[in-house]
Protein backbone atom coordinates (compact mmCIF):
# COMPACT_ATOMS: atom_id res chain seq x y z
CA UNK A 1 0.00 0.00 0.00
CA UNK A 2 1.55 3.43 -0.97
CA UNK A 3 2.13 6.17 1.63
CA UNK A 4 -0.48 8.92 1.46
CA UNK A 5 0.97 12.01 0.58
CA UNK A 6 -0.95 15.73 1.52
CA UNK A 7 -0.30 18.92 -0.67
CA UNK A 8 -0.18 21.85 1.64
CA UNK A 9 -2.86 23.28 0.00
CA UNK A 10 -4.57 20.07 0.33
CA UNK A 11 -4.60 20.21 4.07
CA UNK A 12 -7.47 22.01 6.45
CA UNK A 13 -6.86 25.18 7.83
CA UNK A 14 -8.01 23.24 11.69
CA UNK A 15 -5.16 20.47 10.83
CA UNK A 16 -2.68 23.30 9.27
CA UNK A 17 -3.17 24.96 13.29
CA UNK A 18 -2.69 21.94 14.56
CA UNK A 19 0.27 20.67 13.50
CA UNK A 20 1.89 24.72 14.04
CA UNK A 21 0.85 24.77 17.82
CA UNK A 22 2.31 21.15 18.09
CA UNK A 23 5.17 22.05 16.26
CA UNK A 24 5.52 25.63 19.02
CA UNK A 25 4.87 23.15 21.42
CA UNK A 26 7.90 20.83 20.62
CA UNK A 27 9.95 24.09 20.12
CA UNK A 28 9.27 25.24 23.57
CA UNK A 29 10.08 22.40 25.34
CA UNK A 30 13.07 21.90 23.80
CA UNK A 31 14.27 25.22 24.13
CA UNK A 32 12.89 24.36 28.15
CA UNK A 33 15.13 21.67 28.05
CA UNK A 34 18.17 23.49 26.72
CA UNK A 35 18.31 26.86 29.30
CA UNK A 36 17.37 24.30 31.95
CA UNK A 37 20.18 22.32 31.33
CA UNK A 38 22.36 24.96 31.26
CA UNK A 39 20.77 26.36 34.42
CA UNK A 40 21.96 22.81 36.38
CA UNK A 41 25.43 23.43 34.73
CA UNK A 42 25.80 27.17 35.55
CA UNK A 43 24.70 26.22 39.45
CA UNK A 44 26.77 22.67 39.46
CA UNK A 45 29.42 24.55 38.35
CA UNK A 46 29.15 27.49 41.10
CA UNK A 47 28.26 24.90 43.26
CA UNK A 48 31.59 22.90 42.55
CA UNK A 49 33.38 26.42 43.04
CA UNK A 50 32.08 27.36 46.74
CA UNK A 51 33.51 23.93 47.63
CA UNK A 52 36.57 24.58 46.20
CA UNK A 53 36.54 27.74 47.69
CA UNK A 54 35.49 26.22 51.15
CA UNK A 55 38.24 23.47 50.53
CA UNK A 56 40.91 25.84 49.88
CA UNK A 57 40.18 28.02 53.01
CA UNK A 58 39.65 25.44 55.52
CA UNK A 59 43.19 24.19 54.08
CA UNK A 60 44.58 27.52 54.52
CA UNK A 61 43.18 27.92 57.93
CA UNK A 62 44.36 24.46 59.29
CA UNK A 63 47.71 25.12 58.02
CA UNK A 64 47.84 28.70 59.79
CA UNK A 65 46.84 26.33 62.89
CA UNK A 66 49.72 24.10 62.56
CA UNK A 67 52.10 26.73 62.09
CA UNK A 68 50.36 28.84 65.50
CA UNK A 69 50.64 25.04 66.78
CA UNK A 70 54.21 24.88 66.23
CA UNK A 71 55.39 28.12 66.74
CA UNK A 72 53.92 28.03 70.26
CA UNK A 73 55.83 24.64 70.87
CA UNK A 74 58.96 26.13 69.59
CA UNK A 75 58.42 29.03 72.60
CA UNK A 76 57.62 26.63 75.53
CA UNK A 77 60.52 24.50 74.30
CA UNK A 78 62.67 27.64 74.46
CA UNK A 79 61.11 28.59 77.99
CA UNK A 80 61.31 25.41 79.31
CA UNK A 81 64.93 25.32 78.38
CA UNK A 82 65.09 28.53 79.75
CA UNK A 83 63.75 27.49 83.07
CA UNK A 84 65.88 24.47 83.09
CA UNK A 85 68.85 26.63 82.69
CA UNK A 86 67.96 29.19 85.54
CA UNK A 87 67.03 26.57 87.75
CA UNK A 88 70.44 25.27 87.48
CA UNK A 89 72.06 28.55 87.85
CA UNK A 90 69.97 29.74 90.91
CA UNK A 91 70.61 26.12 92.83
CA UNK A 92 73.68 26.62 92.54
CA UNK A 93 73.69 29.40 94.63
CA UNK A 94 72.99 27.70 98.01
CA UNK A 95 77.26 27.80 98.10
CA UNK A 96 78.21 31.14 97.61
CA UNK A 97 82.49 31.21 97.89
CA UNK A 98 83.91 34.35 99.70
CA UNK A 99 80.81 35.23 101.17
CA UNK A 100 80.89 37.64 104.20
CA UNK A 101 78.43 39.69 106.45
CA UNK A 102 77.43 43.49 106.83
CA UNK A 103 74.96 43.24 109.28
CA UNK A 104 72.15 45.84 108.50
CA UNK A 105 68.32 46.00 108.00
CA UNK A 106 68.65 45.00 104.39
CA UNK A 107 68.01 45.81 100.93
CA UNK A 108 67.17 44.42 97.69
CA UNK A 109 69.31 45.08 94.43
CA UNK A 110 68.67 43.95 90.96
CA UNK A 111 66.34 41.01 91.43
CA UNK A 112 65.62 38.77 93.61
CA UNK A 113 65.44 34.53 94.08
CA UNK A 114 64.64 32.36 96.99
CA UNK A 115 66.33 29.51 97.77
CA UNK A 116 65.31 26.32 100.17
CA UNK A 117 68.53 25.79 102.10
CA UNK A 118 67.80 22.71 102.43
CA UNK A 119 66.55 21.22 99.59
CA UNK A 120 68.90 23.10 97.66
CA UNK A 121 66.27 24.09 94.75
CA UNK A 122 63.98 27.51 93.90
CA UNK A 123 61.50 27.22 97.00
CA UNK A 124 58.14 27.47 95.98
CA UNK A 125 57.15 30.70 97.42
CA UNK A 126 59.48 31.95 94.74
CA UNK A 127 56.59 32.30 92.51
CA UNK A 128 55.19 34.82 94.90
CA UNK A 129 56.97 37.54 94.23
CA UNK A 130 56.25 40.14 92.11
CA UNK A 131 57.09 40.20 88.62
CA UNK A 132 58.92 42.81 88.97
CA UNK A 133 61.38 41.65 91.49
CA UNK A 134 61.20 37.83 90.43
CA UNK A 135 64.50 37.00 88.56
CA UNK A 136 64.00 34.83 85.94
CA UNK A 137 67.82 35.20 84.19
CA UNK A 138 71.30 35.17 85.42
CA UNK A 139 72.04 38.48 83.81
CA UNK A 140 69.12 39.62 86.30
CA UNK A 141 69.70 38.16 89.76
CA UNK A 142 71.07 40.80 91.70
CA UNK A 143 69.73 39.25 95.33
CA UNK A 144 69.41 35.88 96.74
CA UNK A 145 67.42 34.97 99.73
CA UNK A 146 67.92 31.66 101.68
CA UNK A 147 65.29 30.23 103.31
CA UNK A 148 66.16 27.73 106.13
CA UNK A 149 63.10 25.86 107.07
CA UNK A 150 62.92 23.91 110.00
CA UNK A 151 59.57 22.19 112.24
CA UNK A 152 59.57 22.79 115.72
CA UNK A 153 57.58 20.32 117.84
CA UNK A 154 55.07 22.39 120.16
CA UNK A 155 52.79 19.85 121.66
CA UNK A 156 51.50 16.08 121.11
CA UNK A 157 48.35 14.89 120.39
CA UNK A 158 46.40 12.82 123.30
CA UNK A 159 45.36 10.38 120.47
CA UNK A 160 48.75 10.70 118.65
CA UNK A 161 51.34 12.77 116.82
CA UNK A 162 52.89 16.06 116.96
CA UNK A 163 51.81 19.45 116.61
CA UNK A 164 54.57 21.72 114.79
CA UNK A 165 54.95 24.83 113.90
CA UNK A 166 57.13 26.06 110.50
CA UNK A 167 59.89 28.46 111.23
CA UNK A 168 62.63 29.79 108.52
CA UNK A 169 65.99 31.61 109.44
CA UNK A 170 66.24 34.35 106.30
CA UNK A 171 69.03 35.13 104.77
CA UNK A 172 69.69 38.37 102.06
CA UNK A 173 72.34 38.15 99.77
CA UNK A 174 74.26 41.04 97.92
CA UNK A 175 75.62 38.42 95.06
CA UNK A 176 77.59 42.07 93.85
CA UNK A 177 79.99 41.70 97.06
CA UNK A 178 79.10 38.89 97.85
CA UNK A 179 78.00 39.51 101.21
CA UNK A 180 75.19 38.79 104.08
CA UNK A 181 73.20 41.99 104.42
CA UNK A 182 70.34 40.97 106.19
CA UNK A 183 69.39 38.01 108.37
CA UNK A 184 65.35 37.79 110.23
CA UNK A 185 63.75 34.88 111.90
CA UNK A 186 59.99 34.14 110.96
CA UNK A 187 57.55 31.93 112.36
CA UNK A 188 54.47 30.58 110.88
CA UNK A 189 51.06 29.60 112.63
CA UNK A 190 50.46 27.14 115.09
CA UNK A 191 48.69 23.50 114.64
CA UNK A 192 45.41 23.07 115.23
CA UNK A 193 44.49 22.92 118.50
CA UNK A 194 42.26 19.46 118.14
CA UNK A 195 42.19 17.13 115.25
CA UNK A 196 38.91 14.86 114.17
CA UNK A 197 39.39 11.28 114.85
CA UNK A 198 39.90 10.53 111.29
CA UNK A 199 43.08 12.25 111.53
CA UNK A 200 44.26 10.35 114.90
CA UNK A 201 47.91 9.39 115.22
CA UNK A 202 49.12 11.67 112.34
CA UNK A 203 51.28 14.79 112.76
CA UNK A 204 49.78 18.33 112.31
CA UNK A 205 51.21 21.47 110.92
CA UNK A 206 50.54 25.49 110.89
CA UNK A 207 51.09 27.31 107.83
CA UNK A 208 54.03 28.71 106.71
CA UNK A 209 54.82 32.29 106.99
CA UNK A 210 55.00 32.68 103.37
CA UNK A 211 53.08 35.66 103.86
CA UNK A 212 55.27 37.42 106.04
CA UNK A 213 58.21 36.52 104.38
CA UNK A 214 57.22 38.38 100.88
CA UNK A 215 55.41 41.46 102.64
CA UNK A 216 59.34 41.91 104.39
CA UNK A 217 61.23 41.52 100.89
CA UNK A 218 58.95 44.05 99.20
CA UNK A 219 59.47 46.27 102.27
CA UNK A 220 63.35 46.63 101.64
CA UNK A 221 64.77 49.53 99.86
CA UNK A 222 65.92 48.64 96.60
CA UNK A 223 69.36 49.48 95.18
CA UNK A 224 70.36 50.18 91.71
Amino acid sequence: MEPIIYRWHEISRGKRVFWGICVALMLVVAISLIVYGRGLSSAEAVAADRKRGEAATRRKEEDEYKKEANERSARASVLDSERRSFSSYAEGLVSIPGLRSMPGRGYIKGKVVLLDLKEKVIDSINSDLRNDMRATTEAETGTVVWLDWREELVGNYSSGGGGYVYTCRLTVIDLSIPAKVAVRSFRGSDPPSYVTSQFYGQDHYGDKPSEKIISYLESLPKRY
